[in-house]
């Protein structure tokens, strides 16, 4: 496996000046040759008008930069539909999804983008409980404790490495993602994520990042955590490989 470049997939509804901000901070910190692409996926109800001028405004800049930029509307609902939405979209060896929020810190992209180029087969991915790492202010009081407990809540239930299961910053082969059957199409997916991974035997290792701003997840939605959480616990992890569901249609 080669490192060759990434897709970076930025899902969109409401943001404008952050997202113009993200974009061009992409930009000016990442080498252009290592970006294949920025894949923009915006919603047929929930990208506002002024979040799809931003979007026709960083087309020009992002192009002007020697970087592809496609621009996609989600047919599957929620944050989760748009996020495997750009990753079927996606042509880069490597994908990283971001927020546009400027909620994620980039100062980590060319960080994970380097350890990519050095260890290309390897899931890399930005834990906010590591040393030099820290949540954002949404996280305050009852919010932050109940992410904690979460977390411990899941590594007790999915034995591994990583310190942070809900955050779905990372740079990874896409084709690690297109070998699993994806069932979120919630905020729910970046946990989906992890856990199939590790379910798969895929290691993840982490560096350590802050979320800045708040968070788009509310209380239904981290609940929802929990049964999903139990069920790919115990679902056979056959149960969610292409690969051996297509082996069983034809056979």
């Amino acid at each position: 496996m080669k490192f060759e470049n990434a897709s970076v997939i930025i899902p969109i509804t409401r943001e404008t000046s952050a997202f113009e901000q993200e974009v061009s901070t992409i930009l000016d910190t990442c080498n252009p040759a290592d970006l294949k692409e920025f894949v923009i996926v915006t919603s047929p109800t929930l990208t506002t008008p002024g979040a799809r001028e931003s979007v026709q405004k960083m087309q020009a800049v992002s192009l002007a930069n020697g970087v592809p930029y496609l621009v996609l509307e989600q047919h599957i609902p929620g944050m989760g539909g748009a996020m495997r939405e750009g990753l079927d979209a996606a042509t880069g060896s490597h994908v990283i999804i971001q927020c546009a929020d400027q909620s994620q810190d980039l100062s980590c992209m060319p960080k994970l983008i380097a350890l990519a180029k050095e260890h290309p087969e390897q899931i890399y991915s930005v834990s906010r409980f590591l040393p030099g790492g820290g949540l954002g202010k949404g996280y305050d009081g009852l919010k932050g404790l109940w992410n904690r407990l979460s977390q411990k809540y899941l590594k007790l239930l999915y034995p591994s490495a990583i310190t942070d299961y809900t955050y779905c910053y990372r740079i990874c082969p896409v084709t690690y993602y297109r070998e699993v059957v994806w069932e979120e199409t919630m905020h729910p997916f970046a946990l989906e994520t992890a856990l199939k991974f590790i379910r798969l035997g895929r290691t993840m290792l982490e560096i350590p990042g802050r979320q800045f701003g708040g968070t788009q997840s509310g209380y239904r939605e981290t609940l929802l955590y929990l049964p999903l959480s139990l069920r790919l616990r115990f679902t056979p992890v056959s149960n969610f490989q292409k690969v051996q569901i297509a082996e069983e249609k034809t056979s």
